[in-house]
Order: C-alpha cells, then sequence, then structure tokens
C-alpha cells in the first residue's frame, strides 16, 4: 500500500479530485506492531476463494501483548475467521489462525472443538459469528466476542424465540494455545423486554483501565421494528464476563435503525460510530455509557460522508483518531453498497472527516 490516493472534497460534497502520492502506511502496516500505536487494531486480510462452495471470511484479529514489546519481540497475533455456507449469513463454527511475526507466515486454519456448532433444544444449529477478538490484559486473554444465533438445516437464521440473537464469547489462553467453549453474557430481558435480541456482532470493544468491559451492542424488542444500541458494561475475571448495567439507548426510526456500533476512547473521550441503511452516524461520550445526540458522518465542509449500509472501524493512534470505511464517489457505483475502495481518514475533534488526509487503500 505504499501507492495511496489522497482524495480532497469538492465544496459542495461532490465527486472528488484525487493525486498519487507515495505514502508509507503506518496506519495499517504499523498498526499491529505497538500497543502505544493502537488501542484495538481490526485488520483485514484477503484470502482466495475456495474452489468448493465454502470459503473463508469475516477476518478479525486479537494482539497478545503480555511484555514482548518490552523485550523486542512480535507480539501474538490471533486471527479469526469462519466459513460461508452457500446461503444468506450462514457461517461455520469459529477457526483460528496465529502468526508470531506481525502477519509475515501464519499457522493453519483451526477449528477447536469447543468453537463448533453445537444443537440447540429443537435440533436446530446454534453458533456464533461476527466475531472480535480482543487482548485482555489483566487476565492474560484473549477475549473472543460475537453474536450467537440460530439457523435451521438450509442455514436460514430462526428469530422465533427469546434471544436468538444473544452475546456470547470464549477465551482463550496464549500459553496453552487452548480455547473455552461458548458462554453467553447473561443480560437481562429488559423493560418490556425491549432487549429480545442482542447483538454485539462486528463491533469493536474496550477495555478499562479496572478490566473491565465496555461493550457495544445492538437489540431489539419482541415486536421487531429498528435495532436500537446501548453499550454494555461488563465485568470479566478471565473466565467469566457478567453484566453489570448498560448505558443510554440510542434509536433511529429509519429503516432497519442503528446496527454494528463500534467503539474507542481517544485523549480521555470516547467515540461511537453507527451503521445505518441510509448513512453512517457518530456521537461521544465522557464516559462511554452516556452519550451526545447521533449525528451524521461528514466532511469538514459540511458535505456528507457518503457512508451507507455498511460497518465503519476505528484506527486509534497516539496523535489522532482516524476511522476506516466505505462510501459514494468513488468510481465504484458497480460494486455492492459502493464497499470497495476501503478509506481511512483523520477524524477532528468536532467529529468531522478530515476530507485532504483521506488515503485510500
Amino acid at each position: 500500500m505504499s501507492n495511496s490516493s489522497v482524495r480532497t472534497a469538492s465544496a459542495d460534497g461532490q465527486p472528488f479530485a484525487s493525486r498519487n502520492i507515495n505514502f508509507q502506511a503506518e496506519l495499517v502496516g504499523t498498526a499491529v506492531a505497538s500497543a502505544h500505536f493502537v488501542q484495538h487494531a481490526v485488520v483485514a486480510f484477503q484470502f482466495k476463494r475456495l474452489r468448493q462452495p465454502n470459503f473463508f471470511m469475516s477476518p478479525c484479529a486479537g494482539m497478545h501483548f503480555n511484555g514482548a514489546l518490552a523485550v523486542n519481540l512480535d507480539p501474538l497475533v490471533l486471527l479469526t475467521l469462519q466459513k460461508h455456507l452457500g446461503a444468506s449469513d450462514h457461517y461455520s463454527g469459529l477457526y483460528y489462525m496465529t502468526s508470531k511475526d506481525l502477519g509475515h507466515t501464519w499457522t493453519k486454519p483451526v477449528l477447536p472443538k469447543p468453537l463448533e456448532w453445537r444443537q440447540g433444544e429443537d435440533r436446530e444449529t446454534i453458533g456464533v459469528c461476527d466475531v472480535t477478538p480482543g487482548w485482555h490484559a489483566g487476565s492474560e486473554r484473549i477475549l473472543a466476542i460475537g453474536t450467537q444465533l440460530r439457523y435451521n438445516q438450509a442455514g436460514a437464521q430462526l428469530m422465533d424465540k427469546p434471544r436468538s440473537y444473544d452475546a456470547a464469547y470464549a477465551v482463550y489462553g496464549p500459553k496453552t494455545d487452548a480455547w473455552t467453549a461458548w458462554k453467553t453474557l447473561g443480560m437481562p430481558m429488559g423493560n418490556d423486554g425491549q432487549f429480545h435480541h442482542i447483538a454485539p456482532g462486528c463491533v469493536q470493544w474496550l477495555v478499562r483501565e479496572d478490566g473491565s468491559i465496555l461493550l457495544p451492542l445492538y437489540y431489539q424488542g419482541p415486536n421487531g421494528g429498528p435495532y436500537s444500541v446501548t453499550v454494555v458494561h461488563a465485568s470479566f475475571d478471565g473466565v467469566r464476563m457478567k453484566y453489570v448495567t448498560h448505558g443510554d439507548e440510542l434509536s433511529l426510526d429509519q429503516v432497519r435503525g442503528l446496527v454494528e456500533p463500534s467503539l474507542t476512547r481517544f485523549h480521555g473521550k470516547y467515540y461511537l460510530t453507527l451503521r445505518n441503511d441510509n448513512r453512517g452516524y457518530v456521537t461521544s461520550s465522557d464516559d462511554g455509557l452516556h452519550f451526545d445526540a447521533i449525528k451524521p458522518w461528514t466532511f469538514d465542509d459540511g458535505g456528507d460522508l457518503g457512508s451507507y449500509n455498511t460497518q465503519q472501524h476505528w484506527v486509534t493512534h497516539s496523535d489522532g483518531l482516524f476511522l476506516s470505511y466505505t462510501r459514494r464517489g468513488a468510481n465504484n457505483d458497480h460494486i455492492v453498497r459502493n464497499r470497495a475502495p476501503l478509506f481511512v481518514a483523520r477524524v477532528d475533534v468536532e467529529l468531522h472527516f478530515k476530507g485532504s488526509f483521506e488515503l485510500r487503500a
């Protein structure tokens, strides 16, 4: 990624002009090398599609530091991934692979028995997808959090019972190279069953200084309708994760509502980015639980970012806050939901993008 493009927004937010520059991809290449450089890294890897119907997707990385940087050693990088099984959003159990040289070489993907599917009470398949792994320094474990869901025999998702979507987690011990079985968070159902379904799918979560977890998730009541978002505060002792409380309940009555939230902390303030079918939204907080009103993502000239119906993820640098995303206006209307190319841009304290610092992968 040594040749990137800087995209500069026009005053009216219309398509962007670009020029090529030489840029060492510090944000992407070095992000996995230093705990100081990023608080949380989600690293994408490209896999060749297999000739068989099943192929890997949804890669996400977590890192085991544990003093490695202090003795000039590379940290262990753990990558989780799953096979797509043909039907829409139908995934296998959770595979993982590791690297001890920052991604130059990898072990082969392995599906541990504790992370396989299991059978439900009605002979349905229960699995966990959209997993984000992360390092928990206090327990010296990697914690993987995702959405537990139910499939019928054809691979369609079943939503006929409470907690057909649920918050699930498993724990990896780097010293033993072993996983625990999936457990669920045990979040209360809330007022009138408002947390009928809960999903921490594809989210970025945080570990607080006291070792507790701030976990953003989206949820839906028993009558369906648009999803809402909240941030859960949970304890974690290296074995079990327990619900403590949750913060503000953020809603948007447009299409499917708000989903796939991601949380970061920068210079003492928390930032939450949110997916909606029409556009991306963002908000900020002093404590990670109580947030300002959400607002659409825009460039610093006021033009709409053009990102819609897809995830955004934070890249948090000691010297700046950045976001990775996709958008319209990049000669990419032939691509489904304009989901390529991938951009990274600096975010200012007013939660606008710096149009002159947008990098195209």
